[in-house]
């Protein structure tokens, strides 16, 4: 996969408004593809550009990285038609526009940037799952889930705004069910509603990660667990723990019976072994272990052992699947999974 980079390349430097033809020399000066739709990648981050130039002869490109300039408006980017991820942090962006071809996209960060509004920005894309608008100036949460009520998202960064009214809550999660990650830290409205964490994880029935934690599985069912069946079950598990523990040291003991019965009767049976002592005579301190065996009884021994360890924590582990709620623990801020930044989900193949 091709990458056509404007970093690293000394002599070439974004002279304001981006160019096609400024482009193309940084194509020849890192030796790569002359012809644009051969490039799959653009990475134009950090050039210091004010404004896009058309980008039609890049109809290849699926990532498109413009983070960290100084552009204030979106455009070129009609005919971007397999664009899948594109990446505007940092800009000078103050409304959404220009995306209204790019139906393929999925990840989009429009973060740090002075958007007041979504708007129909984003009401074309049905693809979209992931999209970060964190450190923007937006203030209607309600508006903000009527706008993205078209997209399929799974991932949404809204940390860092303006959102000084929470209450609508109920609103804004209706249209966004299929949320897996939400980003809500760092708005000034979060202090006043009681109990949000709580109410977030109610109203988004996918819901796996929000803010700075995952959301465990008691968290999950809190609702609706009882806290004295919480304990019961957890002493339901301690005991079922414990005749497991028995039944292991009862296998353990049948075991090295038999074998010893086993090591009796083939020391009786058989002859001599060559050097001039039958097998069934007494063997020297030095050739048995500290239970009496001998080392190849004894080896026989550890080998079922561990077959039966294991046997039983296969069947532990089926029983904790079966019944996840009695093995989580009661603090609602156990990590049970380790959730990806929504700046980080970006698809960089």
């Amino acid at each position: 996969m091709t990458i056509l980079s404007v970093e690293g390349e000394e002599g070439v430097r974004g002279s304001g408004q981006m160019t096609v033809e400024e482009i193309a020399e940084i194509c020849q000066a890192r030796e790569l593809f002359k012809s644009p739709h051969l490039n799959t990648k653009l990475l134009l981050h950090g050039r210091g550009f004010t404004g896009m130039c058309d980008l039609s002869q890049y109809y290849n490109v699926k990532f498109l990285s413009l983070d960290f300039n100084m552009i204030s408006e979106i455009k070129g980017l009609e005919y971007l038609s397999q664009l899948t991820s594109l990446h505007l942090q940092g800009n000078q962006l103050t409304a959404i526009s220009g995306l209204g071809h790019n139906v393929n996209l999925r990840i989009l960060n429009l973060s740090d940037n002075h958007i007041k509004d979504i708007g129909d920005g984003l009401k074309h894309l049905r693809n979209l799952s992931n999209l970060n608008l964190s450190k923007n100036e937006l203030t209607d949460l309600r508006k903000v889930g009527d706008d993205l009520s078209n997209c399929p998202l799974t991932s949404l960064d809204l940390g860092s705004n303006r959102f000084g009214e929470l209450e609508c809550l109920e609103d804004f999660t209706e249209q966004l069910k299929g949320l897996r990650c939400l980003y809500l830290h760092r708005n000034p409205g979060i202090r006043g509603v009681k109990n949000l964490r709580k109410k977030l994880i109610g109203m988004l029935p996918e819901l796996n990660y929000l803010d700075d934690r995952p959301v465990s599985v008691y968290e999950r069912q809190g609702g609706s667990l009882d806290r004295r069946q919480f304990i019961k079950d957890s002493e339901m598990r301690d005991a079922e723990w414990e005749e497991r523990q028995k039944q292991i040291t009862k296998r353990r003991e049948m075991a090295l019976e038999r074998i010893a019965r086993e090591e009796l009767a083939r020391g009786l049976n058989q002859p001599s072994d060559g050097s001039g002592r039958t097998t069934g005579e007494t063997l020297a301190p030095s050739e048995r272990d500290d239970r009496g065996m001998t080392v190849a009884a004894s080896a026989e021994v550890n080998r079922e052992a561990l077959m039966q360890d294991a046997n039983l924590q296969r069947g532990s582990r089926a029983s904790m699947l079966a019944n996840p709620l009695v093995h989580e623990p009661p603090s609602p801020t156990s990590r049970t999974t380790t959730a990806p930044q929504a700046s980080e989900l970006g698809d960089m193949d």
